[in-house]
């Protein structure tokens, strides 16, 4: 774990209430996909809790952040502009298998998307086809369409049809016996549903509450089938399927 004041080198609303960002630190992350960045967000010491992030795509120095404006500390982070400092530490927790052959399916719900944009681009560099299923609640929420087709068959999903299929990512799963093993990130309900029907079984990165990101405060503590307890932060996000009750 590395504490960073990371530039934000641009930023763009992808949707109303979505924000995409990208922060250039002052040495590699060596992040994996699927891990993530605690961000403190500016205020004068107005906040003192740090807002988890997934990471979305990696390069280097460099790296891209995609998140939802739901509380005011997001909203404080998006104020920010290109030149702006964070106070960031990551990366952290576990991220998703570097899976070498065979077949992933990608299944992504709303701002679940971002940290599978970039396990898509790390499976494609490893020679792995990829299927990839994301879901949205409607038009004005679908992003990352264009950059997950770059390394990933497609389909999108919204709830109301305005964009893609009418209906959800884990509509017809059951059936669906042409990948060997799932990434898949977003909320519980839509990872409650993936165990079930999935005929593979496979990882889900979950969206957790954090108090301080690497295990000390016990605020992201999940409960396992063997009744053991998880950290979130730590020993997570993500998990093989079924490994935690969801």
């Amino acid at each position: 774990m590395k504490k960073h004041a990371a530039v934000i080198s641009s930023k763009e609303m992808i949707q109303e209430n979505i924000c995409s960002m990208t922060l250039q630190t002052d040495e590699p992350l060596e992040a994996r996909p699927g891990q993530f960045l605690h961000l403190l967000p500016p205020g004068e010491g107005r906040f003192i809790l740090r807002r988890p992030i997934s990471i979305c795509e990696i390069e280097e120095t460099e790296c891209r952040i995609v998140f939802r404006l739901e509380g005011d500390g997001t909203k404080a982070v998006a104020k920010q502009n290109s030149g702006d400092k964070l106070d960031v530490l990551g990366p952290l927790g576990q991220g998703f298998p570097d899976i070498q052959s065979g077949t992933v399916l990608l299944i992504g719900g709303g701002v679940g998307v971002p940290p599978l944009l970039a396990a898509a681009e790390q499976l494609h560099k490893n020679g792995v086809r990829i299927q990839a299923r994301i879901g949205f609640a409607d038009q004005n929420q679908v992003m990352l369409v264009e950059e997950m087709e770059k390394w990933a068959e497609t389909i999108v999903y919204t709830e109301d049809g305005s964009a893609g299929r009418k209906g959800r990512v884990t509509d017809e799963l059951e059936t669906d016996n042409g990948f060997d093993t799932y990434f898949a990130c977003g909320p519980k309900p839509m990872l409650k549903a993936v165990e079930a029907k999935a005929p593979a079984s496979g990882y889900v990165s979950l969206e957790e509450r954090m108090g301080c990101g690497f295990g000390a405060c016990y605020a992201c503590v999940m409960e396992k089938e063997d009744g053991t307890l998880v950290k979130a932060c730590l020993d997570g996000p993500v998990f093989q399927s079924r490994e935690v009750l969801l």
